[in-house]
């Protein structure tokens, strides 16, 4: 068998039902120990809590699987992820590029680019068309020119191509997932269509 073909017997429905429920049942556990002994709930017990609630959450997605028009956003993502997946790929230099440059130049003044993370934070912002303006008055006083030419070219860039190229990658996603619901539910009636015309057929002979 193929690697395709290998992976076909892997549900991931079931491990998530399976993590899900090692975590509430540590959680249980956990929770026992510290209502006995008087202790305060550990941030890593309400992590694995709220990660055990979710992941059941998520699991009751497979039982839509039969219907297409509810299934829809699981098929769209299981072919849209993965062409999703090499497009950042592709990105993520630009990106990192743009807020290693930010971080260098304007992290002296700026507390939007005072560190890594938060040049990072900033340009997800602006991605999102978020503190445009903010962002070009914060770095607009001390560096006129270059923060300018910093600003226009990744809003250019990211925003009217990298996010228009995602956002085109989900919808042919979204169609073809949809293109093929319809086609599945065409074949179906029409077999079920031919199967009562056949047995109609046989009892009136």
């Amino acid at each position: 068998l193929s690697w395709g073909d290998k992976c076909k017997f892997f549900s991931v429905w079931f491990v998530l039902t399976m993590v899900s429920t090692a975590c509430l049942f540590f959680v249980s556990f956990m929770n026992l120990v510290q209502v006995k002994s008087h202790s305060p709930t550990e941030s890593g017990v309400q992590l694995l809590s709220g990660s055990g609630c979710a992941l059941i959450w998520f699991s009751l997605l497979r039982y839509f699987e039969h219907n297409k028009g509810f299934y829809i956003l699981v098929a769209t993502l299981k072919r849209g992820v993965p062409r999703v997946a090499r497009f950042m790929v592709g990105v993520l230099p630009m990106l990192l590029g743009y807020a290693f440059f930010g971080m260098v130049c304007f992290g002296s003044f700026s507390d939007r680019f005072s560190s890594f993370s938060a040049s990072m934070i900033t340009l997800f912002a602006v991605l999102n068309g978020d503190v445009i303006r903010e962002t070009f008055l914060n770095l607009g006083d001390k560096s006129p020119y270059v923060s300018q030419i910093y600003m226009y070219t990744f809003i250019c860039l990211f925003i009217y191509v990298v996010l228009n190229v995602f956002i085109a990658i989900i919808e042919e996603a979204f169609f073809s997932a949809w293109e093929q619901g319809k086609t599945a539910d065409n074949n179906g009636s029409s077999s079920s269509s031919s199967s009562s015309s056949s047995s109609s057929s046989s009892s009136s002979s």
